[in-house]
This record gives C-alpha cells, sequence and structure tokens, in this order.
C-alpha cells in the first residue's frame, strides 16, 4: 500500500502538503495533496505526528507516518527494517 510508505520527510507540515515523489506511487507520477482540506486527513497525520513525538521520547526515530509502537504478540521487524509495524498490515502491504 502506498499509504504504509508514506514518509515524513513527504509531509510540509506549514504547507499543509503531502508530496508523492515521482515513482512512489502506482501510476508513477508525482502528485502534491494539500491535506488541510480534508480534515479527516489532516487530523490522521495529526495523531501520527503525537505518535512520533512519543516513540522519539522513547528512543526511537521513525521516518514514516504509520510505524507503530511495538507489541510483542502483534509485531515484528519487517524485512524494510521496520520495527513495529502490525503483521496484518505487513500482509495486505505485500
Amino acid at each position: 500500500m502506498e499509504v504504509l510508505d508514506l514518509k515524513w520527510t513527504s509531509v510540509d507540515l506549514r504547507a499543509g502538503l503531502v508530496r508523492l515523489e515521482i515513482g512512489s506511487n502506482k501510476s508513477g507520477a508525482g502528485r502534491v495533496l494539500p491535506f488541510t482540506d480534508y480534515s479527516q486527513l489532516a487530523e490522521v497525520i495529526e495523531r501520527r505526528r503525537v505518535v512520533a513525538k512519543r516513540l522519539a521520547v522513547a528512543g526511537v526515530i521513525a521516518p514514516w507516518l504509520f510505524c507503530f509502537e511495538k507489541r510483542p504478540a502483534a509485531s515484528a521487524t519487517t524485512s524494510s527494517g521496520r520495527v513495529g509495524t502490525p503483521v496484518a498490515l505487513q500482509e495486505k502491504a505485500q
């Protein structure tokens, strides 16, 4: 899934934009999405920012928006090195 690969470097919080680089999605085209126009998307990004801050305090620096706190029974390290991504999401992404 494209969204699971989204990194913080693609999110401009001040401008309210998400940038999809050329070749980073199925169509291969680059895109710029204004997330402030979509309140639900803005809310998800803000919640992920809060989680990222909490992880950083715990010493976990993750470049992905959707990096989750590790839970022993439901988490694993993926081949790409993502610690804490739930197994169910890993399977959907493949």
